[in-house]
């Protein structure tokens, strides 16, 4: 299961930003991290979901000094998420956007 919602969250992430619909909060700052740094989206989420979980690490161990909200689900989804979104958004970004009418619009 953990696979299957790896892969479908970083299908979905692609496909809102790559559509241009409005993105939800945690993707728009994502697709605004990859603008500020000039890299694709892909590793964009990466370096947003490394902070989150570096932070959810300091909160756990400053104060209930153990590690209790970050486990394996947690790890797996920080690496291969972002990497499902670049894969995807570099495979299928122009066929998505021709087939809904962007890429003409755009030319």
């Amino acid at each position: 299961m953990m696979v299957f919602a790896i892969v479908f969250t970083g299908i979905g992430i692609s496909m809102m930003v790559n559509m241009e619909l409005v993105p939800n909060p945690p993707d728009g700052l994502t697709q605004a991290i990859s603008m500020a740094i000039k890299k694709d989206m892909g590793f964009a989420k990466n370096v947003l979901d490394l902070g989150c979980v570096a932070v959810a690490l300091t909160v756990d161990l400053l104060f209930s000094k153990a590690l209790v909200s970050v486990g394996i689900g947690t790890i797996l989804s920080m690496i291969f998420i972002g990497r499902v979104v670049a894969v995807f958004g570099r495979r299928f970004r122009e066929p998505m956007r021709k087939l809904a009418g962007i890429e003409q619009a755009a030319q």
